[in-house]
């Protein structure tokens, strides 16, 4: 679950820890909301551990179903 979304960080909930992430939010002139993700800047704001890739890929997938769901974009950039 997104908890907060600003121009450049994005913050959520996945299987109840607290993450973050680093990224771009933008504004198409069509006024649809995107944020475009850095995929390793994600990290969970509590544990000091590296993410395995399958990790990332989930919580990729977790975002990108919320995202869909309300009628925003998601992009991930390596």
């Amino acid at each position: 679950m997104i908890t907060e979304m600003s121009r450049g960080k994005l913050r959520f909930t996945y299987k109840n820890d607290s993450y973050s992430a680093e990224g771009e939010l933008v504004l198409p002139d069509d006024e649809t909301v995107e944020f475009v993700l850095y995929k390793r800047s994600i990290k969970n704001e509590i544990l000091d551990e590296a993410l395995t890739e399958e990790e990332i890929d989930h919580i990729r997938q977790s975002l990108y179903r919320e995202f869909n769901n309300t009628g925003r974009k998601l992009t991930v950039e390596e």
